[in-house]
């Protein structure tokens, strides 16, 4: 993590490790998806816990950036900064495959869902949430317009209740809830024979467990900052690296 030449110390850090971890996560999706929706090869089968570990990495650098401000940052602000930060894009995206399924619907009206559905589950996707239907084409897909957006709902959904409950709890209790949602998890994708999870209607409920598994021990370890200071073997500086002493 540094800071440029002339920044102060307590300015913005960047954790430019964690830049390098989400480029290679990111093309491990990519090539995932080359193989799930376009028929090559499957160079990275198991591209899709990327996701979960760019969960993780969110809730590193989350912590990291909001522990201390949230004891004067109202929820609802914190909300609101979070919104500003994860929807433009989505927004963009989701007009983009709207407008390709609205094509499709003129071109093509037998192999695409309804006016109204296409609409419709837009117009929920737009405030992040999934369609409630199975619809003609795009069956039990809840995010149709746009794919990626049902894992930034939940992301969305559990930086709410960080905020507002986690981060409140002692670490046993996040622990414990760590675990409860591991212990689910682990019997959900033995159910299901695989943890590529949260797509669909069949699945997005199951994936709530891994969420809940993944971000305490993330949000822990990226507010650990003040806990370590002067501790142990290693110190945090001024300039907001780690040194030795």
């Amino acid at each position: 993590m540094t800071l440029g030449p002339d920044r102060p110390a307590d300015a913005k850090a960047r954790y430019e490790i964690m830049d390098a971890l989400r480029g290679i996560a990111a093309v491990a999706v990519v090539f995932y998806h080359f193989g799930s929706r376009l028929g090559a090869p499957a160079t990275v089968p198991h591209g899709y816990l990327a996701v979960d570990f760019f969960f993780m990495l969110s809730g590193f650098v989350l912590a990291d950036a909001y522990t201390r401000r949230l004891s004067t940052l109202a929820t609802r602000r914190f909300a609101l900064i979070r919104a500003i930060r994860l929807l433009p894009m989505s927004v963009f995206g989701l007009l983009i495959g709207t407008a390709y399924f609205l094509v499709r619907w003129k071109v093509q009206p037998t192999a695409s869902d309804s006016l109204p559905q296409i609409l419709g589950a837009s117009g929920l996707n737009l405030a992040l949430i999934p369609k409630l239907w199975i619809a003609g084409a795009t069956t039990d897909e809840i995010f149709p317009a746009d794919g990626v957006l049902w894992s930034l709902s939940f992301e969305f959904m559990i930086n709410i209740v960080w905020a507002a409950v986690l981060v409140q709890l002692k670490p046993i209790v996040q622990a414990s809830v760590m675990v409860i949602a591991g212990l689910a998890m682990a019997y959900l994708v033995s159910q299901s024979g695989t943890a590529n999870l949260g797509w669909g209607w069949h699945t997005y409920s199951a994936e709530s467990p891994a969420r809940c598994s993944a971000f305490p021990p993330a949000c822990c370890s990226g507010a650990s900052g003040p806990w370590f200071e002067n501790r142990g073997p290693y110190r945090w500086s001024p300039s907001r690296s780690w040194s030795p002493p």
